[in-house]
């Protein structure tokens, strides 16, 4: 999703309210030109919304939707939009075809980065057919595409792939087993330790659990997965009570005022595959 709002879009973040230190009045100015509705100084919670450099609204997503809902309003724009679609010069003659292939994985076409991929070959290529055989639920296909990936330095990616089936598959204990002691240096270990707090999680170890994301929002940069991290562990803590006074009591790391919903990997743990195209 980051990927793809990075190759089409400019995001920005904007406070409609004129008296907060995050406001920025020439942002609001430009967003209510063409949706005076969000000018008075109290109104309902805005989500993200998608419009052109002259400030018509092609899309606006709900302040609560999930991150597959932004992705597909995206998709949808650039659906309905070519012109915003591309592909643009820069990206006429990419330098590799596994560049080419994470465009058509951004852009929603899994069929056209598997071609691309297929005719590659490549350690490389091989990981990323097993990431979108992962992503389906399809772990027949992806446990052979993994064993074709005979680079060493790409064994830590492979080990993360493979540990989502033990998450999809509720197998809790051999998950946090498997994720122990996971590389720091790798780019994915935020995302082995978010796993790891959850299978401890799901297997009535509550107070490890809270212990491996509280340290994670305390001494990992903040990404996604420490964003995750924090609602996972606020999740945690609240169980059905919601905290969204800006004078009450903080459950998050983080200090946020709280979070509108639970996080589903907490109250529901597995998730459901991607449909295959």
């Amino acid at each position: 999703m980051v990927r793809l709002a990075n190759r089409r879009f400019l995001a920005f973040h904007f406070d409609l309210n004129p008296f907060s230190p995050g406001g920025d009045l020439d942002a609001k100015a430009f967003v209510v030109r063409n949706r005076p509705d969000l000018a008075g100084f109290a109104v309902d919670p805005v989500g993200a919304l998608i419009m052109t450099p002259s400030g018509e609204v092609l899309a606006e997503i709900d302040a609560f939707a999930t991150a597959e809902e932004l992705l597909q309003a995206m998709r949808d724009v650039l659906l309905r939009w070519p012109e915003i679609a591309g592909p643009f010069p820069t990206e006429a003659a990419p330098p590799s075809a596994i560049e080419a292939a994470e465009a058509r994985i951004d852009l929603g076409d899994r069929r056209g980065a598997r071609e691309i991929l297929a005719r590659d070959g490549s350690p490389r290529a091989c990981l990323l057919l097993g990431k979108l055989a992962r992503l389906e639920h399809d772990w027949e296909a992806m446990e052979a595409e993994l064993k074709r990936v005979t680079d060493p330095a790409l064994a830590v990616e492979v080990r993360m792939e493979r540990a989502y089936r033990l998450w999809h598959t509720q197998e809790f204990e051999a998950l946090a087993r498997y994720l122990e002691g996971f590389p720091q240096d790798s780019p994915r270990y935020a995302e082995a330790r978010y796993h790891e707090g959850l299978a401890l999680y799901h297997v009535g170890k509550r107070k490890s659990a809270l212990e491996v994301w509280r340290s994670m929002v305390r001494s990992l940069p903040q990404g996604p997965w420490v964003y995750r991290a924090d609602w996972a562990y606020t999740t945690a803590i609240e169980g059905e009570r919601r905290e969204f006074s800006a004078l009450g009591k903080r459950t998050s790391v983080l200090r946020r005022v709280g979070y509108p919903v639970e996080n589903p990997d907490v109250t529901r743990p597995g998730g459901e595959p991607l449909r295959r195209f």
